[in-house]
C-alpha cells in the first residue's frame, strides 16, 4: 500500500533530518547516515519503494531511531511486506514510548500507532512451545520464515494456514499446520520425539518418465549402521 504525503509524514521527514544533524555532532558516520536518509526520501517520493527501503535500512544500520524505524515500516507496507511492517511499527511504538522526550519520538509514536492499526489488524500470531533443550543446529521455520529465537516465542503470521517445522540438517524433526484467524493467537507445541522426516530430492524422474524433477518428503525410520 502506497502511503500518501501527509502533514505527519512531512513532519517526520523533517525530524529525520534534525536527528541526523544532532547525531552528526557525536558520530563520524552521521554524514553517511544523513545522505542515506535524504536519498531514501527522494526514492520514496519517486515511488521507488524497494530502493527507499534499502536506503532507510542502511541508515538504520548506522543508527536506528523510532522515526527511521517508522520510515522502514512504511516502505515495507508499501511493498506488501505486511508482517515486517507490523513488527517494525510495533517496535517503533515501544521505542518511542520509552523516550517520548527524544527528538521526533512523539511524532513517530503517532505514525507508528496508526501503522500498527492498519497492518497488524490483518494478521495473527503463533506462540511456539519449545522443549527445554533443543538439538544443536536446529532450525525452526514458521510460514517458511526462519525463526529468530532471540526475538521471543510469539511470532506474527499471516492469517490462514500456518506451517511450523523444526529441521536439523536434512531431517525434519517436527512439522504441523494450524489455521490462524485474524487477531488470533495459536499455541503450537513443538515435539521432537517422533520419527524424523527425511527430505529426498528425486533427480532422475525425467529419465524414468515420471515427470519433471521435484522435491518430495518421505518419512523414514532412523537408520542403524554397524561400524
Amino acid at each position: 500500500m502506497t502511503c500518501p504525503r501527509t502533514p505527519l509524514l512531512a513532519t517526520l521527514f523533517a525530524t529525520l533530518a534534525v536527528t541526523s544533524s544532532a547525531f552528526a555532532q557525536t558520530s563520524p558516520d552521521a554524514t553517511a547516515r544523513r545522505q542515506l536518509v535524504e536519498r531514501a526520501i527522494s526514492a520514496r517520493d519517486a515511488g521507488q519503494h524497494a530502493q527507499a527501503l534499502d536506503l532507510f535500512q542502511q541508515a538504520g544500520q548506522i543508527q536506528m531511531r523510532p522515526g527511521l524505524r517508522m520510515s522502514v515500516a512504511q516502505e515495507q507496507d508499501a511493498l506488501g511486506h505486511t508482517i515486517e511492517a507490523c513488527e517494525g511499527a510495533t517496535a517503533c511504538v515501544t521505542e518511542a514510548q520509552a523516550d517520548l522526550t527524544g527528538a521526533g519520538n512523539a511524532t513517530a509514536l503517532q505514525g507508528c500507532a496508526a501503522l500498527v492499526a492498519t497492518t497488524c489488524a490483518t494478521l495473527g500470531h503463533v506462540r511456539l512451545r519449545l522443549p527445554a533443550t533443543l538439538p544443536e543446529g536446529l532450525r525452526l521455520t514458521v510460514q517458511g520464515r526462519v525463526v529468530d529465537r532471540s526475538a521471543g516465542d510469539l511470532l506474527t503470521v499471516s492469517s490462514g494456514m500456518v506451517a511450523v517445522a523444526a529441521v536439523a540438517g536434512r531431517q525434519v524433526l517436527f512439522e504441523e499446520s494450524v489455521v490462524v484467524q485474524r487477531g488470533e493467537t495459536r499455541d503450537v507445541t513443538v515435539r521432537l520425539d517422533a520419527a524424523p522426516t527425511v527430505a529426498v530430492t528425486v533427480a532422475s524422474e525425467l529419465s524414468r518418465g515420471l515427470g519433471p524433477e521435484r522435491s518430495t518428503t518421505q518419512r523414514q525410520p532412523r537408520a542403524s549402521h554397524k561400524r
